[in-house]
Parts: C-alpha cells; sequence; structure tokens
C-alpha cells in the first residue's frame, strides 16, 4: 500500500511546479491505459514512485523499479524494487502495461530494455514512454526496429512539452511562486498552449520529450 500518511497531507497544499509537471504528464501517459479492472503495471524508471501513487485504485497491482533509487523517502517503498531495465526481476507476462520514465535515455542501443519491457508485457499489453529528446540517443527508426525485435507494435510518437517544461523549472527556482496554486495553473496553461502550438510541423520537432506508445502482438496482424 501506499503512503497514504505522506498522500492526505499534500493533498491540503498545492505541489510544487516541478512535481504538478511531473504528475499532469503522467496523467496522459495514463490515458494509454485500457479501460478495465484488475490490470497489473510497471513503472520502469519510477524514481521515488509518483506514477505508482498516481495509479493508486485504479489497477490490480502496480510495481517499479530504478537504478539506483533515489535517497529521499518513496511514496511506495513496498512496491518499488532495485533493478535495471535490462534486467527486470519478474516472469515472462506479467504485466498488462508497463510505463517506462525516461528508460531508455542515455543508452545508445534501446533493444535490450525494450526485450526485456516486451517479454515481461502480456499479449496485447501496452508499453508507454516518456523520453527527453537531449538524452534519447537513438533515432525513431532505430527504436522502430528495436520495438519490432521486441515483439512489439509501435502505436503512437507525440510531442510532449514545449513551453510548460521550462515554464515548470523557472518557477520551481522562485521560492515564493514554486509551491502556489498560480504556479500549477500557469504551467497548465502553459500545458494547453503547448498543445495549440504541436499543430505546426516545424514545432512539433522542437518539444522537449516524447511520448511513445507500442503494443505487444502479432506484427502481421498491426
Amino acid at each position: 500500500m501506499l503512503n497514504r500518511k505522506r498522500r492526505a497531507a499534500s493533498q491540503d497544499e498545492p505541489l510544487g511546479a516541478l512535481e504538478y509537471h511531473r504528475r499532469y504528464a503522467n496523467e496522459e501517459l495514463i490515458k494509454y491505459m485500457p479501460y478495465r479492472s484488475g490490470l497489473d503495471m510497471l513503472s520502469c524508471g519510477c524514481g521515488q514512485g509518483v506514477l505508482l501513487d498516481q495509479l493508486d485504485g485504479r489497477t490490480g497491482s502496480a510495481w517499479g523499479v530504478d537504478w539506483p533509487l533515489p535517497a529521499s523517502e518513496c511514496l511506495a517503498p513496498k512496491q518499488i524494487s532495485v533493478a535495471r531495465g535490462e534486467r527486470l526481476p519478474f516472469a515472462t507476462g506479467s504485466f498488462d502495461v508497463a510505463f517506462g520514465q525516461e528508460a531508455l535515455a542515455g543508452r545508445a542501443w534501446p533493444s535490450l530494455v525494450l526485450s526485456e519491457l516486451g517479454r515481461v508485457l502480456r499479449p496485447g499489453g501496452w508499453l508507454v514512454l516518456w523520453e527527453s529528446r537531449a538524452r534519447l540517443h537513438s533515432d525513431a527508426a532505430d527504436i522502430a526496429l528495436a520495438m519490432r525485435g521486441a515483439g512489439l507494435v509501435l502505436r503512437a510518437q507525440e510531442p510532449f512539452d514545449l513551453l510548460a517544461y521550462p515554464a515548470a523549472v523557472l518557477i520551481g527556482r522562485l521560492p515564493a511562486l514554486a509551491y502556489t496554486y498560480a504556479a500549477q495553473a500557469t504551467i497548465k496553461a502553459m500545458f494547453a498552449l503547448d498543445g495549440l502550438l504541436f499543430g505546426s510541423r516545424a514545432l512539433s520537432g522542437k518539444s522537449w520529450h516524447l511520448i511513445i506508445a507500442a503494443q505487444k502482438g502479432d506484427l502481421t496482424n498491426g
């Protein structure tokens, strides 16, 4: 179970700018989750377990892995294991959805991580990645090829964060604003503006992050 005492305390106060940004981004990832009860979820690169916290009550089970784990308190300590994406401590076909938060970041060859994430997914399961463009060393073609090798079918690749991320970083550095509802409203407005700006092809390639979604299944039917 999650640390409900910490959750309850945070509900009466505005979140920090960067945490609000992270939680808003996580909700965009969660939209790819199938709408049925009893789903088993994995968060790879889970950090403090913010996504696990947001998944609480929406799933059958939710587990996280990261390497190394953050030194600060985790929101779901009993659900998080110390492990690398290249070697996940779960049986084949354990999960319905796997979320990766910069799971491919800094890796010249994403195939090992994608193979492991594909292995632990059940047939028809979804993989949803949130990746930093600056830290993603592989291009779209390499990622698509690695996904095919892992038995995954690429379903979507969307730009994410144009103005919202730098706004969250800037506001986070201003103590008088970082933990205010005004800060959250500003970041939310930037997300809405980003959605309009990404309608331009010229700007879609300028995003700070990417959301990449794939599904495990028979490629001949994909």
